[in-house]
């Protein structure tokens, strides 16, 4: 493996997760933001701003939506993929960090580290 391109992003904080969604952009968890990158070309296009403790990302392409758990805030951010703006939030428990959208339940799924649940 080698490294054949490096992109600036900006904001401050840990890096955690990234993921590709089917809208050919990249989300990638940057501290209290998520920033939204071109996929082809890695031109940041975009920032999901006031969350708190960036983790993971998932995505539900039947309804356009997508989610970010936020680690710091206890809550998962709900936003449209079209629009990358937040929806509404859904709390958790304690500091979810892994995130996963199972579509046969319809069902968000987090892994709350600080309430092991």
């Amino acid at each position: 493996m080698k490294v054949v391109a490096t992109y600036p992003l900006t904001g401050d904080g840990h890096f955690d997760y990234l993921a590709s969604a089917n809208n050919g952009k990249l989300y990638v968890s940057h501290g209290n933001q998520v920033n939204v990158m071109e996929e082809k070309t890695g031109k940041q296009i975009g920032v999901i701003s006031g969350l708190l403790g960036v983790h993971g990302i998932a995505f539900d392409y039947k309804e356009h939506r997508g989610f970010i758990s936020n680690g710091k805030g206890n809550n998962v951010s709900v936003f449209d993929l079209a629009t990358d703006q937040v929806l509404t939030t859904i709390n958790t428990g304690n500091n979810p960090d892994g995130i996963i959208y199972e579509p046969y339940t319809k069902t968000i799924i987090t892994a709350n580290g600080k309430s092991e649940s």
